[in-house]
């Protein structure tokens, strides 16, 4: 980021582009995160009946329950947030041409 501080300035949409990334990354790590916590619940109880990781039968403790169905969605959200910096580091790629760079610059200048 600091190799790219006069980009981050002077080009327009870099900065905001960079701020989202951010915070999407840092959304990812604390899912993942909180999916390990979760998980831990699930696994603290091995004699809870359950059908799978992330399904609970009618016998689940309603705790083990719940933290099943956190994770059902958690594994769902880990991937779509890692999606999400994909395409954010693509279009960052994407800015970095010289064309963009000079685009980006002379309308930041222009005030367009």
């Amino acid at each position: 980021m600091f190799a790219n501080k006069a980009r981050l300035v002077g080009q327009r949409g870099v900065a905001s582009v960079s701020v989202v990334r951010t915070g999407v990354l840092l959304a990812a790590l604390g899912a993942t995160a909180y999916s390990r916590i979760v998980g831990q619940r699930v696994i603290a109880n091995p004699s809870e009946p359950v059908s799978d990781g992330t399904t609970p039968t009618a016998d689940t403790d309603p705790a083990v329950a719940k933290a099943q169905r956190q994770l059902d969605l958690l594994q769902w959200v880990v991937p779509a947030l890692t999606g999400v910096m994909l395409i954010l580091s693509a279009l960052q790629g994407e800015q970095q041409r010289p064309t963009s760079v000079a685009r980006g610059v002379v309308d930041c200048i222009v005030g367009n």
